[in-house]
């Protein structure tokens, strides 16, 4: 098998060696042709059972040989009785075995569709009232979405690091909050660099003149440029000739965005210097402390 040779599988997880931080999972899958190989990549919420469809690549491993690296997956829904009673104990486990075998008697092969589009017919079954029909509802959804989602995060060349940094801070709004103000991870979550965020915020469409991209770009360019430079402030024209240069914008968008960074007290203004609230705070802090040992000292 060549090395980084491209491969769209499809089969069942017949078991799990390893799960870590990001999901990270080595498995193996058994196809339907009763072929068995490795798997390995950042896998939300699979298990064993579970049938996927994915798009990796095969790699070698000078430990344990050939392995598929998976770059994207996601859930194929079980068609059979015993397929959909494992689906149900494993992914929905507070539906409890027993009820789930009432369930799959009752609805047969059409027991997912079910619980997709009329789930308050769930309430056949005897214990399960309307608020628990929908809540089964929503559990059966996020199974879905939670795969969608990472192959929508994935198109931006994230690693599964940053993957699981976006999900845990944003969770179930996640998509809608990107789609929205992608520029806001600057801001929330550490790490994350200008050229990845403003890369991922044009694929979606933001507007080159957004005042989301022009507010961001000025927490980005004054930490850098203070960090270049060494102080803890930069000249206001300065900055403005900076950010002109570096977002291609009009100096009413960079003067508004500032001003608003001003207001939010994440930007300082002192005459014509502009400092970033965390070095001018710890700069103050520290003219106060020397203030003070000097006059101890008196």
């Amino acid at each position: 098998m060549a090395d980084t040779e491209q491969f769209n599988g499809q089969g069942g997880i017949v078991s799990i060696r390893y799960k870590g931080s990001a999901h990270w999972t080595i498995a193996t899958i058994r196809d339907h042709h009763g072929g068995e190989y490795v798997v390995v990549g950042s896998l939300p919420g699979v298990s064993v059972g579970d049938e996927i469809k994915f798009v990796g690549t095969w790699v070698f491993h000078e430990k344990f040989g050939n392995q598929v690296k998976i770059d994207s997956f996601e859930f194929i829904e079980p068609t059979d009785h015993i397929g959909i009673l494992g689906f149900l104990e494993s992914k929905l486990p507070n539906i409890g075995k027993q009820r789930a075998e009432l369930i799959v008697e009752k609805f047969g092969d059409k027991t997912l569709e079910i619980i997709k589009t009329e789930p308050l017919k769930l309430t056949e079954i005897k214990g399960i009232t309307e608020d628990r029909a929908r809540e089964i509802n929503q559990k059966y959804l996020k199974v879905f979405d939670s795969s969608e989602l990472f192959i929508w995060l994935k198109q931006w060349r994230l690693t599964d690091y940053q993957i699981k940094l976006i999900v845990e801070k944003y969770g179930d709004k996640t998509k809608e909050t990107l789609q929205y103000n992608p520029y806001c991870m600057i801001e929330d979550i550490d790490g994350f660099g200008w050229k990845t965020v403003d890369f991922i915020a044009q694929k979606i469409g933001i507007k080159f003149d957004s005042p989301f991209r022009v507010r961001a770009g000025c927490i980005v360019f004054i930490k850098q440029q203070t960090i270049e430079s060494g102080n803890t402030f930069i000249a206001y024209d300065q900055f403005v000739i900076v950010l002109k240069t570096e977002l291609g914008v009009s100096q009413d968008s960079i003067d508004n965005a500032i001003m608003q960074l001003i207001d939010d007290e994440i930007l300082i203004r002192e005459h014509n210097k502009l400092f970033h609230k965390n070095p001018w705070v710890a700069e103050l802090e520290t003219a106060i402390r020397l203030k003070r040992l000097s006059r101890s000292m008196g």
